[in-house]
């Protein structure tokens, strides 16, 4: 949501409102303490592509909400640089040893569960604001200590679960706010 915020401030000639900074603040305290009830050493170089990819998540957002915009097309251009990664995987060990019923499997699930969040997403972003949408899909990333509690057994600590919380509330209470005031 920062990056969004420095685009809509600097490009759009609209700065945050109270209620989403707040909001952002907020998000950002319940990311944090989901992550921190798991962590097990990250590496810097690791923090700062995240970085970078959040500038350009925070992009399709942004322009998918500029006049005229097709968000579809963010689909297509987004999966198609996958291909540059093509190179590193080919030379990649575990590559080689993938049984092509696995790839098949991987290939197929991969597709539809791309195409079905991008879909849903060229949707959604026409009647929500390029902020809205990135606060919605911030539940992805502290869902995931959740989804691999449930589904691996891994073990999931209280910090981890109340940053869950966080996020979940913060996002309700916001668009319960938004939704009374708009």
């Amino acid at each position: 949501p920062l990056y969004i915020f420095v685009l809509n401030t600097w490009l759009a000639h609209r700065p945050p409102t109270k209620i989403e900074w707040m909001t952002c603040f907020c998000l950002f305290i319940g990311i944090v303490l989901a992550f921190m009830g798991n962590l097990r050493g990250g590496g810097t170089l690791g923090n700062c592509f995240a970085l970078i990819s959040a500038f350009f998540y925070a992009g399709v957002y942004y322009l998918s909400k500029e006049e005229g915009a097709e968000p579809i097309e963010s689909l297509f251009f987004g999966n198609a640089f996958y291909l540059l990664f093509l190179p590193v995987l080919v030379m990649n060990e575990a590559v080689w040893n993938t049984l092509p019923t696995d790839w098949g499997l991987l290939i197929l699930f991969a597709t539809l569960n791309g195409i079905g969040a991008w879909l849903c997403f060229a949707i959604g972003i026409r009647h929500t604001s390029a902020l809205q949408a990135n606060f919605i899909t911030m539940t992805e990333p502290v869902m995931a200590p959740l989804w691999t509690f449930l589904f691996l057994h891994e073990r999931i600590t209280v910090l981890s679960v109340v940053g869950c919380a966080v996020v979940v509330v913060t996002l309700l209470a916001y668009h319960i706010a938004e939704s009374r005031s708009g």
